[in-house]
């Protein structure tokens, strides 16, 4: 929104950081929200109330800005510690507040790639301080996702994406199956930046957020993945966007 400024998005950020340190958890790998679980279960509730916000302070970090921040209720708070501790505990089996295996048509493929988007805008501030077995137990955790079922739709850019992200950390990925899901979901491109999600002709404005969204950090990580195609298919949707 053009009309909004600085303070304002400064305001949003806060307040959803507020939201989320006035309900976490002991370790801080989930959050605890009142009222009834999803059909997924608390475990993964209280997963993706963590690996949807994780992007936000990755972000706020990557661009500059001071991690440590004081809020109204519930003192100060470090963004680089918030995320270290929760990503430790979240992907350690041990640890009781382990986000849990991953498993075929899982919800926990959509949020380990918001997490691995997380860990890709930390990564010269929390991945450093990370051991190299810490950092080897979260791309395990991460690399669950390869070989498993999932729903024939935007699904396939998270595998896509996690592989890719841990391809430019360093670690063991599957570039053939990162190749392979993003050629899946490429086919259902549908001319003038749309695309359907899934091989029926669904369209919404899902397109924005759920398709070019991650394609747009797909090429962050990876400049050169399909730069040509994706270039123009961008610049064709944001041309008719608004």
């Amino acid at each position: 929104n053009a009309q909004l400024g600085t303070a304002e998005y400064d305001g949003l950020f806060l307040y959803f950081l507020q939201g989320f340190a006035s309900f976490r958890s002991v370790e801080g790998a989930r959050t605890e929200f009142p009222g009834l679980a999803s059909t997924h279960g608390s475990t993964v509730d209280g997963l993706e109330g963590f690996s949807r916000m994780a992007p936000l302070w990755g972000a706020w970090v990557h661009s500059g800005r001071n991690p440590s921040l004081s809020l109204a209720t519930g003192g100060p708070i470090d963004l680089i510690d918030l995320f270290r501790r929760g990503l430790l505990a979240g992907t350690d089996p041990r640890s009781r507040e382990y986000w849990g295996d991953i498993g075929n048509y899982d919800q926990r493929i959509c949020e380990a790639a918001d997490i691995a988007l997380a860990v890709w805008l930390y990564r010269d501030t929390v991945w450093p301080q990370l051991s190299p077995g810490e950092q080897q137990q979260v791309g395990d955790w991460l690399r669950q996702v390869n070989g498993k079922q999932i729903v024939d739709n935007n699904w396939h850019l998270f595998i896509t994406f996690i592989n890719v992200v841990l391809e430019k950390l360093g670690f063991a990925s599957d570039s053939g199956l990162a190749i392979r899901h993003y050629a899946r979901l490429k086919s259902f491109y549908r001319g003038n930046g749309w695309f359907s999600d899934g091989p029926e002709p669904r369209f919404d404005y899902y397109n924005a957020w759920g398709i070019h969204y991650l394609l747009y950090w797909l090429q962050d990580v990876d400049a050169d993945w399909d730069s040509g195609f994706l270039r123009v298919a961008q610049d064709e949707f944001v041309s008719r966007y608004k």
